[in-house]
């Protein structure tokens, strides 16, 4: 055999030994991310005090599994081929006396354990790194056996791709951190695992069952990538059930009444969009004309809407509840670091109204938090939580190499599409119109819920809109921007002048892009004529701070810029536009929605509806943060750590460390002037906090805590830590 043959042959061994390496790394990564939830939810069954029973299954992309499966094998066989050519150029004798399938196999584990190491490091994830240290050891000894093919048999397996894969991807889910268990912890449930995972092999070796010493032959290569292909269907195939959210949920729908003449309900949320940057607050840029038209002609304007919460979860279960999160429970719970779903002792807006014979149904955007999980499709017949428009934007846990592919992947797309994390207006307003023209709803009046994420990071308006407004950086990069810690919500450095222009700049203009959607979407209702016999409101869940106080995003104060959020309400009766500067909380809508369409609830409700509160009244309205630091985290202390009471242009914030904040809204809207010198306050804004702490729900007990994954979707958003 020639030279130029010999090293052929070398290279093409190399670049299958890399190609299965990477492979298997590739089946034990999907795995262990579709089956760790599953197990844990078996689990739950029989600790559930340890482990409360989940939500929902993890859910893995197929077309995402499909592609790194393929990716694996491609970059696994030309890293090898590479390496195999530039060691041929040296032509050294003692390389070639290696066994080629064993010496290979081990290059190409070596290469694989040190691109972990490095991605997990880039990735900010330094604290799984120590699950390298085994598989490494693991690399090197199994490159030294590939001089000794013939010995130490029972090496062979111990070190073999699978064991290491299987030892690497699973030390460093268990060394994820764990404020609640300590890292020392966590460090040790990984080590124990990785020797428990090599005993398994041992015993395996100690059995009989093993690969010839010498590696894979060439004529057992065929059956090797019929192997491949069988388990990379199974792998796909496995993530077919996990998938949901292509399929929006269809139930039986109420039946009808004959001669219904009630109104409609179309309830509007927009995502993350505060009450001061619209132009119908009288924010400097022209960002909201449709509704500055609207609340001239016939519609209300309420300029001091509070939500309940700073972000979505809590906030979006009190308008579907008209309860406060300490009593709907749906909040971040310290005690097992997640977020709980609506009680159930509690009824939804959707489950009242399709009990009075409404169609229902409900498109949203936010996938991550307005799901079945957490008990949003409650009482919807029709609900569309669908997936993402680009199939790589789910984020993964961004210490295993599919993080790297996915950069790869979304280099691949124009940046529109890569930064999209949410279904578009225009796609919320298409799904609406086929809601609103189905056959089937043209004898009962209808409920629909609209969630538009739009506004919400990484702020990507469609043209004209992204430069609709001065400012906008196209080299602005979210990975260079100024991030916030997590133990405090707080910059870690300024905006840069620049950064600032740019964010508010794309923030605005897709505000812009939102009410021009929404004027689309009034002209489809117009058009099908069910504009004036419908309630519809138009709000958001919360605000987004732009380095406020040293604040960056949402979920981490009780700041207005957090809470004070835009509610413009088109009532079913005609009647002139009105503005109205009476405080109202967005737990009134629950109450408001039953008042217009008169709806029987029995239970007592936190809010009242808005029709009934006097221009003249003194209202007591509550907000909370419960965001959690890592560095005071209790696992037993269901506490919100701020809660801001606000009564007429007076607003006080405690917090859980004790600290108190005073301000005056009407002479400092913007909260720079902390007016508490006192070291109480007045008795009843005290008793009004112990009143709204002592609403917490009763049926801790009873809830069920989404599953892991369901949580690591929102700790990508920021909202856990």
């Amino acid at each position: 055999m020639s030279k130029d043959e010999l090293n052929a042959r070398w290279v093409r061994t190399a670049a299958m030994q890399g190609a299965l390496v990477w492979w298997i790394y590739g089946i034990a990564e999907t795995a262990f991310s579709v089956g760790i939830p599953n197990v844990r939810l078996a689990l739950s069954s029989v600790f559930p005090d340890l482990l409360p029973p989940g939500g929902v299954p993890r859910v893995v992309g197929t077309l995402q599994t499909a592609v790194l499966l393929l990716t694996y094998l491609a970059v696994g066989a030309a890293l090898s081929a590479l390496q195999a050519g530039l060691i041929s150029l040296f032509r050294a004798r003692r390389i070639r006396a290696a066994a080629p399938s064993i010496l290979w196999s081990a290059v190409a584990t070596l290469t694989l354990v040190a691109v972990f190491a490095l991605n997990a490091l880039a990735a900010g994830e330094a604290l799984v790194v120590p699950a390298v240290i085994l598989p490494f050891g693991l690399s090197i000894l199994r490159l030294d056996l590939a001089w000794r093919p013939g010995s130490h048999a029972r090496w062979m397996r111990l070190t073999h791709p699978l064991t290491v894969s299987v030892i690497l991807v699973g030390s460093a889910f268990l060394m994820q951190p764990r404020p609640e268990l300590g890292q020392a912890l966590v460090y040790s449930l990984g080590i124990a695992y990785g020797f428990g995972v090599l005993l398994i092999a041992w015993a395996t070796a100690r059995s009989g069952w093993r690969r010839p010493q010498e590696g894979i032959t060439r004529h057992q290569w065929p059956m090797v990538w019929g192997t491949v292909a069988l388990f990379s269907f199974v792998a796909i195939a496995a993530t077919l059930p996990q998938d949901p959210r292509q399929r929006p949920l269809r139930r039986p729908a109420a039946s009808p009444r004959s001669g219904d003449q009630r109104p409609n309900v179309i309830l509007i949320t927009w995502d993350t969009v505060r009450a001061d940057h619209l132009s119908l607050y009288s924010y400097g840029r022209d960002t909201t004309p449709f509704l500055r038209e609207l609340g001239r002609e016939n519609a209300t304007i309420y300029t001091h809407a509070i939500a309940t919460s700073n972000w979505t979860l809590p906030t979006l279960a009190s308008i579907f509840t008209g309860q406060n999160p300490r009593s709907h429970a749906a909040h971040y719970y310290s005690r097992f670091l997640a977020a709980l779903p609506i009680a159930e002792q509690f009824e939804t807006l959707a489950e009242v109204l399709s009990r009075e014979g409404y169609r229902t149904g409900g498109i949203v955007a936010n996938t991550h938090v307005l799901v079945p999980a957490f008990g949003f499709d409650r009482g919807f017949s029709y609900y569309d939580y669908s997936t993402l428009p680009w199939p790589f934007v789910q984020e993964p846990r961004c210490y295993l190499l599919r993080e790297a592919v996915r950069i790869l992947a979304t280099s691949l797309v124009p940046r529109k599409s890569q930064d999209s994390k949410y279904v578009t207006a225009d796609e919320i307003n298409e799904g609406a119109r086929r809601f609103l023209e189905s056959p089937s709803g043209n004898r009962q009046p209808f409920f629909l819920f609209l969630n538009y994420m739009d506004a919400h990071t990484p702020y990507v308006p469609p043209p004209p809109f992204a430069d609709r407004f001065p400012g906008r950086d196209k080299q602005f990069r979210w990975a260079r921007a100024s991030k916030r810690s997590n133990e405090t919500g707080r910059l870690l450095r300024p905006l840069a002048a620049r950064e600032l222009q740019h964010l508010t700049s794309q923030y605005d203009g897709a505000i812009a892009y939102l009410d021009d959607r929404l004027r689309r979407l009034f002209g489809t209702l117009r058009n099908l004529g069910l504009y004036d016999n419908s309630l519809i409101i138009v709000t958001a869940d919360h605000g987004e701070a732009f380095g406020e106080a040293g604040l960056i995003g949402h979920g981490v104060s009780v700041y207005q810029h957090q809470i004070h959020v835009p509610l413009i309400v088109k009532f079913p009766s005609p009647a002139p536009g009105a503005t109205v500067d009476i405080l109202v909380s967005a737990s009134d809508l629950f109450a408001t929605v039953l008042d217009v369409v008169g709806a029987k609830h029995s239970q007592a409700l936190a809010g009242r509806s808005l029709r009934h509160i006097q221009s003249k009244e003194l209202r007591w309205i509550c907000s909370e943060s419960d965001w959690e630091p890592k560095d005071s985290c209790s696992l037993f202390d269901a506490r919100p750590r701020e809660v801001a009471v606000i009564s007429g242009t007076m607003k006080v914030i405690y917090r859980r460390d004790g600290a108190t904040e005073v301000y005056d809204l009407a002479a400092d809207p913007t909260e720079t002037r902390n007016l508490h010198t006192a070291s109480q306050l007045p008795a009843e804004w005290a008793a009004r906090l112990s009143e709204y702490l002592k609403s917490e729900a009763t049926t801790q007990a009873g809830f069920r805590v989404p599953d892991p994954d369901t949580i690591r979707r929102l700790r990508a958003l920021g909202y856990l830590n």
